[in-house]
């Protein structure tokens, strides 16, 4: 053994903490550095593949008016466009009284489909789904009744819970958006039978196209 390399295992027997504690600093780095490499490519495959599995709008159109055949028509003039329109008003309602994204549940629609967390979609009119958060946030369980307010404009105020579910539409997992009702921050999503909200045509103009 040369005096060197003799000098140095010398020196790493008098500190041997040291010694680990450098050698488990650098296992560190190198862990985050591999994760972090890693990280990427999966959270990118992932969205990508819930976007498409799911469906994912291109474009959203949002009227308070709403989109008549004439519009509808139009929009499909655009190329490679595929068009849905779909049901949505702020309101509020829960226990909490917070404002909400209430859209209506159309089971044929393509785009833009329920990622079901526990329960299942509705299939009454009595029946609603709710946003994963309302379980986590606002203690909701399946089987239990959701109140809207009176002024909601709705076929029924009271709803059963039949589950809870992720948007495609909300990637952001904490924030819901704005709205000009209660505290102008919207808490939680909810799906109902589109029958039931007292809209004449669909607020929202959905386009999708093949990628």
């Amino acid at each position: 053994m040369n005096p060197l390399t003799k000098n140095m295992l010398q020196d790493i027997k008098k500190s041997k903490g040291r010694f680990i504690a450098i050698i488990l600093i650098i296992m560190l780095g190198v862990l985050i550095f591999v994760g972090v490499k890693a990280a990427g490519p999966s959270l990118n495959d992932s969205l990508n593949k819930t976007v498409a599995d799911k469906n994912l709008s291109d474009i959203q159109v949002l009227s308070t008016t709403g989109f008549d055949k004439e519009d509808i028509k139009l929009a499909r003039k655009v190329p490679g466009a595929q068009v849905e329109t779909t049901k949505l008003k702020y309101v509020i309602g829960g226990k909490d009284k917070v404002a909400i994204a209430l859209y209506g549940y159309n089971s044929a629609a393509k785009q833009n489909r329920l990622i079901m967390r526990s329960g299942r979609l509705p299939k009454n009119n009595n029946e609603i789904v709710l946003d994963k958060n309302a379980r986590s946030k606002y203690d909701y369980k399946l089987g239990q009744t959701f109140k809207f307010a009176n002024n909601s404009n709705l076929k029924q105020k009271s709803y059963k819970i039949v589950g809870f579910a992720d948007s495609p539409q909300y990637i952001d997992n904490q924030s819901r958006g704005a709205t000009n009702i209660a505290d102008g921050q919207v808490q939680l999503f909810a799906y109902i039978p589109q029958k039931q909200l007292n809209l004449s045509v669909g607020t929202v103009l959905n386009l999708h196209f093949n990628h």
